[in-house]
């Protein structure tokens, strides 16, 4: 997978400034603010709107002070914290962000669960490291443009967290405190170099303090290139699937589904291996007509022949 492509274009481009991607959008919004769900919580779609719910699991790696726990406050709506504390354990936070797939025919609403570890309680606790790469769907690694040393780590990096066998797994790679122009020990040239060494595209991100009351115009660009970004990675592992004629049961790894394809076509399309639909929608699973079971299943003897008989 080339990551180097505008994985954007998955989506339908503005579409949540539309009069449809409103109505979802306010679905995450309380008082046109960001709304916080409990882990029991989660979006109440209007009457007249339908999207399926598919969940991800986000690991959030990179060395301590780069700001992995302002950036999840951030993209979560809530306060960044003004002063620079190490994350003790493990902290999970649920984003539910609405977008509309051009392979889909209805909008997705995208249950993204951040998994941020201190790097002190890494190094410290053995058991914390697998179980946040447990069902892991990405892995973002973050440097900040301040700290030259937290980018030449990222290979290190990479090949520490991610084993040969590991492939599925999606890389994102995000530099923050890019507002941060003249603090800068990262160039634009380092990172470009980057790119085309290990063919993924980085994104660039700034948190300050105070921010979280901008909407979501500051975290949109991000939050819909990491739903396209796993849209298509789960695309491209079910056109493999199909091609080499394995059961599409092998993608249902985590949750049981049912509803409408993926594609344009859903009578010909298989069922998204993530998606989860309202019961009674339009994602009713297919009626298995009841069949009787033989004799022998239901501890009753089969007739004798008509010969025995008498």
């Amino acid at each position: 997978m080339d990551e180097l492509e505008d994985p954007e274009l998955e989506l339908e481009p503005n579409w949540l400034s539309t009069l449809a991607g409103r109505r979802y959008l306010n679905c995450i919004l309380h008082k046109n603010r960001r709304r916080t769900f409990t882990i029991l919580e989660s979006p109440v779609l209007p009457p007249s709107s339908y999207a399926a719910t598919i969940r991800y699991k986000l690991f959030v790696s990179g060395k301590s002070g780069v700001g992995k726990t302002a950036l999840v406050a951030m993209l979560a709506g809530v306060s960044i914290p003004p002063t620079h504390y190490e994350t003790r354990g493990t902290e999970v936070t649920t984003v539910y962000w609405p977008a509309k797939p051009l392979t889909s025919i209805d909008p997705v609403m995208f249950q993204l669960d951040f998994w941020d570890c201190g790097d002190g309680a890494l190094k410290k606790f053995d058991y914390l490291l697998p179980s946040c790469k447990e069902n892991v769907d990405a892995i973002l690694f973050l440097f900040s443009f301040t700290d030259c040393s937290s980018f030449e780590e990222l290979p290190a990096q990479m090949s520490r967290l991610l084993s040969p066998g590991e492939e599925n797994v999606l890389r994102v790679v995000i530099g923050t405190k890019y507002d941060l122009v003249t603090q800068a020990d990262v160039t634009e040239e380092d990172v470009k170099a980057f790119e085309r060494t290990s063919g993924l595209q980085v994104l660039r991100v700034g948190c300050r303090p105070g921010e979280a009351e901008l909407g979501v115009s500051r975290v949109a660009p991000t939050l819909n290139s990491l739903v396209a970004r796993l849209w298509r990675r789960d695309r491209i592992a079910a056109r493999a699937t199909r091609r080499s004629r394995t059961p599409i049961a092998f993608l249902r790894r985590k949750k049981a589904i049912s509803g409408p394809g993926v594609g344009l076509h859903p009578a010909k399309q298989p069922p998204h291996p993530r998606a989860q639909y309202p019961r009674g929608g339009r994602g009713a699973g297919p009626v298995v007509a009841a069949c009787p079971r033989p004799p022998a299943a239901i501890g009753c003897r089969p007739p004798l022949p008509s010969h025995a008989a008498s």
